[in-house]
């Protein structure tokens, strides 16, 4: 299941779901759930024609929040897949993203897959540069990523009754995502090849990049 809570993204939603739509994983085996979260421009009218020509997006609309956390919420309740992976609108995948993360994660019984992630628009950050299957969250540098852009069992984040928290601006997929690496038995990297490429947008208005 791809999780995507959006606002005011019409310009960008439709890139986001095309290479969701090019994933070398059979499209029969992802369910795409996307929030919006009470647009002004014509976003809902982009995810309505889109849902109408593709049979695994499923739309919702709810009136503004102001952050991503309710939507994530929502999507997470309607969701069906055996694994999670949240996405932001003003992103894209690597064609074959999903079938590797789904396939590391099959092959070591992982909870978690962490994935490398690439910055459009500004210089690398540095990242995951090899995988690992059992990852330590410590010795591994795993809890240096705390977004939420990862591949997540399902089953975990029900047993523990997570959820994101609708009161913060900020910080909201810090507490979610560790608490996630907390309740896992097995993390995983997959390293070496860019698979989520986030966009720096040019206003740098990316609510990930503002100061806390």
């Amino acid at each position: 299941s791809v999780i995507i809570s959006t606002y005011n993204s019409s310009s960008l939603i439709t890139y986001a779901l095309d290479a969701l739509q090019a994933q070398s994983l059979p499209a029969d085996l992802i369910e795409i759930l996307v929030v919006d979260d009470g647009s002004t421009d014509d976003t809902w009218s982009h995810l309505s024609e889109l849902a109408a020509q593709r049979t695994n997006i499923k739309i919702f609309q709810q009136p503004h929040t102001g952050g991503p956390s309710a939507g994530r919420n929502r999507a997470l309740a309607e969701a069906s897949g055996e694994y999670v992976f949240f996405h932001d609108a003003d992103d894209y995948l690597g064609r074959d993203a999903l079938q590797r993360l789904l396939n590391m994660a099959r092959q070591q019984d992982s909870d978690i897959v962490v994935g490398r992630v690439s910055w459009i628009g500004q210089e690398a950050e540095g990242g995951f540069l090899k995988t690992v299957p059992d990852a330590d969250i410590v010795t591994d540098r795993v809890w240096r990523s705390l977004t939420p852009h990862k591949l997540i069992r399902r089953s975990l984040i029900e047993q523990q009754g997570l959820r994101f928290w609708d009161d913060m601006v900020q910080g909201e997929d810090q507490v979610f995502m560790a608490s996630c690496f907390f309740a896992a038995h097995k993390i995983s990297i997959l390293g070496e090849h860019d698979l989520y490429h986030r966009r720096m947008l040019p206003d740098g208005s990316n609510l990930s990049r503002q100061r806390q």
